[in-house]
């Protein structure tokens, strides 16, 4: 008898866990539909329920720094995957002109997806020792302006991406200072904007 209701336990707690895994899947879809019986001459049609847009974190791709950036979203409470592109905002800051070619279809790409995301909420992060700055600074023989000009290439970054998005909520910038072992994550509240939006 005892092995029957602890097998049935065990039966009543996996079919909970299935079923609480697929509630939860089911809860973080996008959209949900509603088929329409149409008045024109279309096959099918549906109805798109519109989706508050995400917050979207973009960060520099450099491995060394990829955990430490995972903490960071996750107390910023970012959930979705961080977009991430050589130098950050660095890649957002360079004028069309001044794109390499080989990287206009990155640019295009990232531009793509930050559209379909409809962004409430950007969040824009450089930190030290970033490579590519690190490249440009000692190529212009002024690595001791490395750290100005990124937090310049962060405020260019911020205004392309409020023209591109005006109804974004706000544009979060943070520098993670390098002190010994540790980054420090801080907030740069003179770059920062944030705006009330009226839902149309």
């Amino acid at each position: 008898m005892k092995t029957v209701v602890i097998a049935v336990l065990a039966l009543a707690l996996v079919v909970a866990v299935l079923w609480g895994s697929w509630a939860y899947e089911e809860s973080k879809k996008p959209v949900q539909t509603v088929v329409l019986k149409s008045p024109t001459n279309d096959l099918f049609v549906v109805t798109v329920k519109h989706k508050e847009g995400d917050d979207i974190l973009i960060q520099c791709d450099e491995d060394d720094f990829q955990e430490a950036f995972e903490k960071f979203r996750n107390f910023l409470g970012v959930e979705v995957e961080p977009i991430e592109v050589p130098g950050g905002a660095m890649f957002f800051a360079m004028p069309p002109t001044e794109v390499p070619e080989k990287l206009e279809p990155a640019k295009r790409a990232v531009i793509e997806v930050l559209k379909r995301h409809s962004p409430r909420r950007v969040i824009l992060i450089a930190h030290p020792d970033c490579l590519l700055y690190d490249v440009v600074g000692a190529w212009e023989n002024q690595a001791e302006e490395v750290e100005n000009r990124q937090k310049a290439d962060l405020e260019r970054a911020r205004d392309v991406i409020r023209t591109w998005f005006p109804k974004t909520r706000s544009i979060e910038i943070y520098y993670a200072g390098k002190r010994g072992d540790t980054l420090a994550f801080n907030p740069l509240p003179d770059l920062t904007i944030t705006q009330e939006v009226t839902h149309d």
